[in-house]
């Protein structure tokens, strides 16, 4: 929405990098049970797990950040009042 704030992209910066964020801890899990398998010869179950973890860990940080964003803008507004 325009108008609302005077940072400009600075004011969006920290929701830039989300998109990329959930895919990439996706994908670091899956590499890194994809290589235990390997490694163990437990194909595909480390694969899974590996995929899993990096899910939850990708949404926990997705969530934190947003959650942080939030109150922050919340606590801006505080303190313009």
């Amino acid at each position: 929405m325009r108008g609302q704030g005077k940072g400009g992209l600075r004011d969006y910066q920290k929701y830039l990098g989300l998109g990329l964020q959930l895919p990439a801890t996706i994908l670091a899990g899956l590499l890194l049970g994809y290589v235990a398998d390997g490694h163990f010869g437990t194909f595909p179950w480390l694969l899974i797990a590996g995929a899993a973890v990096g899910m939850a860990v990708g949404f926990t940080s997705f969530f934190i950040t947003v959650l942080k964003a939030e109150q922050e803008e919340k606590d801006r507004g505080d303190e313009e009042r």
